[in-house]
């Protein structure tokens, strides 16, 4: 399997896996899909304008979350937590029709 051979290994060498689920490998800012259990797989890459989105509205809702606490705590950085906020707040700019979920945070889709 390709995932096994050495051009694999030396290319994930130089990235660090972020994620890994299912069919789905984020390394870098690289997805890789695999298609079946052959060596038969895609790779797509966001764009540094939707990177730079994705960032922008990660750092925002952060920011945001942060803002709302009432003392002087503030929550450390925890992606789950941005994440649960920024999909509300995704959902909500798509079913009001003020942007598409791609357009506030772009993804790539399966």
């Amino acid at each position: 399997m390709f995932f096994e051979s050495e051009a694999w290994q030396k290319e994930t060498k130089m990235n660090f896996f972020h994620f890994f689920y299912k069919n789905i490998c984020i390394y870098g800012k690289k997805v890789v899909i695999l298609q079946s259990e052959i060596d038969f797989f895609t790779i797509m890459e966001l764009d540094n304008t939707q990177i730079e989105r994705q960032d922008f509205v990660d750092n925002s809702t952060y920011e945001f979350i942060n803002s709302l606490i009432p003392n002087e705590k503030q929550l450390d950085w925890d992606m789950e937590s941005i994440a649960a906020v920024r999909d509300v707040v995704g959902a909500i700019l798509g079913d009001k029709h003020i942007c598409t979920e791609q357009e506030f945070y772009p993804f790539i889709e399966e």
